[in-house]
């Protein structure tokens, strides 16, 4: 009998350890798709699009909030219209099922990039940006970032 018990507790166990990791899977994948829908409202570019991927609290090093930062958003996409976007997610960080921390590379151009070694061919501008998600009714939403100049070698090297 106690052979049965600890069988079916660690049938349980595996269970709830599947259950974390899907789970876990799943909200990297959300984070994933919540990047490359960013990077499309930006080559679209969509202005209002990206304003409900904003959190109604953001705040970030520069002092902006979110009113702040979508206007300065739109204006640049309004003065950019042929802009596309490289996108390479470095690290998500889940600190619990709603905070993610997330930090993807960014550069930026004036005509597409397909992959790594177009990079280096281009006039592109490049970024590296720490983001702070926070899952607010179901979806993702930036509640901070911090960003700064990288170089291409920066990406290449990793």
């Amino acid at each position: 009998m106690p052979s049965t018990i600890k069988y079916c507790m660690y049938i349980i166990l595996c269970i709830l350890q599947t259950a974390c990791t899907d789970e876990k899977q799943g909200a990297e994948q959300q984070i994933r798709d919540w990047v490359t829908a960013a990077r499309t409202q930006v080559e679209q570019p969509n202005p209002f699009g990206f304003k409900d991927m904003i959190a109604d609290d953001y705040r970030d090093t520069n002092q902006l909030d979110k009113k702040m930062l979508h206007r300065r958003l739109t204006a640049y996409l309004l003065g950019h219209k042929n802009l596309h976007l490289y996108t390479q997610i470095k690290t998500i960080h889940l600190t619990d099922n709603k905070h993610a921390d997330v930090q993807v590379f960014i550069a930026m151009a004036g005509q597409t990039i397909h992959d790594t070694s177009a990079l280096l061919n281009l006039k592109a501008r490049s970024y590296l940006i720490d983001l702070r998600l926070i899952k607010e009714d179901g979806d993702w939403q930036v509640s901070n970032a911090d960003w700064r100049v990288a170089s291409v070698n920066e990406l290449l090297n990793n």
